[in-house]
């Protein structure tokens, strides 16, 4: 695996945002069936920053103010509960209103106009100083908690825009943090999330598109900092790029069940800036 020079290297710091949250079930009398439970949630995140060689890679929460090595991060939004949905493409979202005695989920709702009240949302801001980047997320400084159930149901959506790439999007499974110790089949057909509703509410299903999260992920120990397989995108020198961030619970994946109940949340990202090779 590609290291950096120690000597090019400067003091590691990590960009991770955090947050505690209280999951809540309301169960219903209901076992397996994705739609009838949610989770309570609070936001308090913070963010820090790190960088290899001669580059920088900074944080802020407002495109035209400071960019330090940490920032408060600003969450948008308001959170009362966190349910699970179904996307495919992160524009249209869909959640179950009707399971079949066996759990099957068989009629589905459009609930796009509230997406942003059944998941956690917001935008960071990040910057290049010093050197061109190519920015992967941080394991060493990456958690979604101590359930692995809940981890495993999850899924990480990103979006932006750089000079080098132009638009990119991912939505990131990850069972690279989680491993679910139970699965209760909810859909007909395996490996689907719902693309779109017809008249009469049934899914129209397509394979999931997430992308395990671990392919893009770097480490560091000690003061060396290693790229992981694939970069999430790459920043050049100065350049200011925003990127917007939501976790959500996949409602179609089998590892969404009532296991991931009555649990805490403890989320933290990192991001990792490694200087481009000249």
């Amino acid at each position: 695996m590609k290291s950096i020079d120690r000597k090019k290297l400067k003091r590691s710091m990590s960009i991770y945002l955090i947050w505690a949250a209280a999951a809540i079930l309301a169960m219903g009398g209901v076992t397996y069936a994705w739609f009838t439970f949610r989770t309570a949630v609070n936001v308090t995140p913070t963010a820090g920053a790190i960088g290899s060689g001669g580059a920088d890679l900074l944080i802020s929460n407002d495109e035209h103010g400071a960019f330090e090595p940490y920032a408060e991060l600003l969450t948008e939004g308001t959170y009362g509960s966190m349910y699970p949905v179904s996307t495919a493409d992160l524009i249209t979202w869909s959640s179950a209103i009707y399971n079949d005695r066996n759990g099957i989920c068989t009629k589905f709702s459009d609930v796009t106009e509230s997406i942003d009240e059944k998941t956690l949302h917001g935008r960071i801001y990040l910057k290049a100083r010093g050197g061109d980047c190519a920015v992967y997320f941080n394991k060493s400084e990456m958690s979604f908690g101590d359930n692995g159930q809940m981890t495993a149901a999850c899924r990480l959506a990103v979006e932006g825009s750089s000079e080098t790439d132009g638009p990119f999007k991912y939505i990131f499974s990850l069972d690279a943090f989680g491993d679910g110790a139970y699965q209760r089949v909810t859909m007909q057909e395996e490996n689907v999330v719902v693309d779109s509703i017809d008249g009469h509410g049934n899914a129209v299903t397509v394979t999931d598109p997430s992308v395990p999260v671990a392919e893009y992920c770097g480490f560091n120990e000690e003061d060396l900092i290693y790229p992981g397989e694939k970069p999430i995108c790459n920043i050049r020198d100065g350049e200011v790029i925003g990127i917007d961030y939501r976790l959500y619970m996949e409602g179609c994946d089998e590892n969404c069940c009532n296991e991931a109940m009555d649990t805490d949340i403890d989320l933290r990202l990192g991001f990792a800036g490694i200087e481009a090779d000249e």
